[in-house]
């Protein structure tokens, strides 16, 4: 069974989904490095190695 992503107007769901989570991580990235002295590199990787442990967690737990 062929499982594929929903489009809408001809885009793929994960494309839409990957452009938000990297803009939003780039947005809070250099946010966050305004208020401290990390560059928004340091802050992007460091955001996600947790998001992938936090979902290696969530993923394991379920």
């Amino acid at each position: 069974m062929e499982v594929q992503m929903k489009s809408k107007n001809g885009v793929p769901f994960g494309l839409l989904s990957g452009i938000f989570w990297g803009l939003g991580l780039t947005v809070s990235a250099y946010i966050f490095s305004i208020f401290t002295d990390l560059s928004p590199f340091v802050v992007a990787a460091a955001h996600d190695f947790l998001s992938i442990f936090i979902l290696l967690a969530f993923l394991l737990v379920k």
